[in-house]
């Protein structure tokens, strides 16, 4: 029987208060995302001219028109249009800091430097914005510098290039300065390709880094750190990274536990040192260590009979005291081999940080670690919510909780584009953790991926959401709520909402612009699936609670494998990785297998399989 310090322990890894996300607020004339650090407003006017000037380095220039061009606003570099400026004034701040003074008569932004620049381009082009014929502009002065020095825009929600210029545009947004190549699922014959070069490159005039990290996970149970030929060709996508322009690193050895301590730590120095001798300088790197949790919030002898559970190796369940003591070691052990510039992930509390995160961190972590952590956000990942896709903003972690972090890193969720304005509130908070306001922070965001009309029905979306987890506590899944409405036959009105809920979206989308970023349009498109998919769910579960006759059955196959496609048609665009999810895994590693390990094969056992396991128990098969 666990004791009140056990509890709360293991209570820690998911968080302890209770996920209360704040439903969005429509944003007013004037609001930017995010929130500036110091704003004083001036009047919201209209001017005389009917399109803008552009003058200053190309990309600062170039964030700016591209925002405005998505605005409906006409932009040129010729004279004669409301003039906006950029310019480098080493008085204006140091690194990403900025200062932006809008008037009736014109804009100017200066930096100390180009990223300094960019990142107050992205604030000006959402003070200016067409209202019919007319140009209007929201004045006032901006100083501005961020409070976290690395926020990266990282996780599930990425996957290689695929939409990687969606996701800078998400990282330009919320003021992200690093954003994830993830590569995690390298096999040994892949390389990067000229593409990728372009878009580190493409990233670095934005002010932003690609970090390319592979994953231990990924290599398998098969893969030996005493193989030297293994190791070598593990360190070799490390050369090939280094070749393509790559500066930032990592390597995650997260959700595995059978090798040895000591070659877990020589693998780490053995790429970091292979990137040292590469690039002829030490790499900023980033490690998330196998324990990345304090001491006996979890213990991968409790995860049972997981997907992953080859990994995990072959102890017997610890205790409490046995799997403190263990993981306390392993970290003591990690502090000595670090290398100076090697940032190492932290990732608990995933809904809620505790009043008292300040007495924990230091003792748990900084303290033994010798560093403070770059803290991985889990809150917003849908894998431990069956895979619905519910956009909520970032919310229930203290101002302070920021200044005792080397770095912030939002674990991005499935779909990439339907995820963009909450991954922006993430941004937002570690960019001004003081100034944020998750409420205010998300419906603006919305607002300026998906258009103002969708505030409404996406605030009602996620109230439906928060209706269908009460009590929003652990690991949220709709189906105990939606196995509850069938089983008491009141089904309809959760039909009912649903219809309103996709009447609103179709509303927003059909007042987006016609140049409205393409993210917003396929937002739209996986949201009316994810409503396909609840109306599916809602029908199986209305089929085990009846009888269970042949018809039954048939239909409820039917509706599984439905469900099931709706779920692929998220992951990766492998098309060996979507013919394996339909007819079945080969031996051979696929690319992007752990993405249907998280976003099909977890959802679908959370509820479709198991209702119509039940259906076919009673039906006596």
């Amino acid at each position: 029987m666990a004791n009140d310090a056990d509890r709360r322990r293991l209570l820690g890894m998911v968080g302890e208060d209770p996920f209360a996300p704040p439903a969005p607020i429509a944003p007013s004339p004037g609001d930017v995302v995010p929130q500036p650090r110091s704003y004083d407003r001036g009047p919201v006017v209209g001017v005389r001219q009917t399109f803008v000037s552009l003058d200053g380095p190309a990309a600062s220039t170039a964030v700016c028109a591209s925002g405005l061009f998505r605005a409906g606003v006409a932009t040129a570099t010729d004279a004669g249009g409301y003039p906006i400026t950029f310019r480098i004034d080493p008085a204006a701040g140091s690194g990403e800091g900025y200062r932006l003074d809008a008037t009736p008569d014109g804009m100017t932004v200066a930096a100390a430097t180009d990223a300094g620049l960019v990142r107050g381009a992205t604030t000006a082009r959402q003070l200016v914005w067409r209202d019919g014929d007319a140009i209007t502009v929201a004045t006032g002065l901006i100083h501005d510098s961020p409070t976290v020095p690395l926020r990266m825009l990282a996780g599930w929600g990425l996957y290689r290039d695929h939409d990687m210029e969606w996701a800078l545009e998400v990282a330009l947004e919320g003021k992200y300065n690093r954003v994830l190549y993830n590569w995690w699922t390298a096999t040994a014959d892949e390389h990067l390709t000229a593409r990728d070069t372009a878009l580190v490159h493409s990233a670095r005039d934005l002010g932003i880094e690609l970090v390319l990290e592979l994953r231990r996970q990924a290599l398998g149970p098969g893969f030996s750190i005493d193989d030297p030929a293994a190791v070598e060709r593990l360190l070799a996508h490390y050369d090939d990274a280094v070749a393509h322009g790559f500066r930032a690193f990592g390597f995650l050895f997260d959700d595995t536990d059978h090798d040895a301590f000591e070659l877990e730590f020589d693998l780490l120095a053995r790429i970091v040192d292979r990137v040292t001798d590469r690039l002829g300088e030490e790499p900023e790197f980033y490690f998330c260590p196998r324990f990345y949790w304090f001491p006996g919030q979890a213990d991968y002898s409790w995860f049972g009979d997981a997907v992953m559970a080859s990994m995990l190796g072959t102890s017997g369940p610890r205790t409490m005291k046995q799997a403190v003591k263990r993981q306390r070691e392993y970290h003591r052990q990690m502090a000595g081999v670090l290398a100076e510039k090697t940032n190492v992930y932290l990732a608990n509390w995933w809904s809620g940080t505790p009043a008292d995160w300040d007495t924990q961190l230091g003792p748990e972590w900084t303290d033994v670690v010798g560093r403070p952590p770059v803290f991985w956000d889990n809150q917003q990942m849908n894998d431990y919510r069956a895979g619905a896709i519910i956009p909520i903003p970032f919310h229930q972690r203290p101002p302070a909780f920021a200044g005792a972090l080397a770095g912030y890193t939002l674990n991005s969720s499935r779909p990439l584009s339907g995820y963009a304005p909450a991954s922006v509130t993430a941004g937002d908070w570690a960019w001004n953790p003081d100034g944020y306001d998750p409420a205010k922070s998300f419906g603006t965001a919305i607002a300026r991926f998906f258009g103002p009309a969708a505030v409404e029905p996406l605030a009602a979306w996620c109230q439906l959401f928060d209706d269908l987890f009460s009590p929003r506590a652990g690991m949220e899944q709709h189906y105990r709520a939606v196995r509850r409405l069938a089983d008491e036959g009141t089904g309809a009105e959760l039909r009912v909402r649903l219809a309103d809920i996709s009447r609103g979206f179709d509303a927003a989308e059909a007042a987006l612009l016609a140049t409205a970023h393409p993210m917003a349009r396929d937002a739209f498109a996986h949201l009316r699936r994810e409503i396909d998919r609840l109306l599916l769910d809602l029908r199986l579960a209305e089929l085990v609670a009846g009888e269970p006759s042949p018809a039954a059955l048939a239909e409820a196959d039917y509706l599984v494998a439905a469900i099931e496609e709706i779920l692929i048609s998220r992951l990766p665009p492998v098309p060996e990785l979507h013919d394996a999810a339909r007819h079945g895994f080969p031996d051979h590693p696929i690319p992007g297998v752990s993405w249907h390990m998280h976003f099909v094969a977890g959802p679908m056992q959370a509820g479709p399989h198991r209702l119509l396991a039940s259906l076919h128990k009673r039906a006596g098969r």
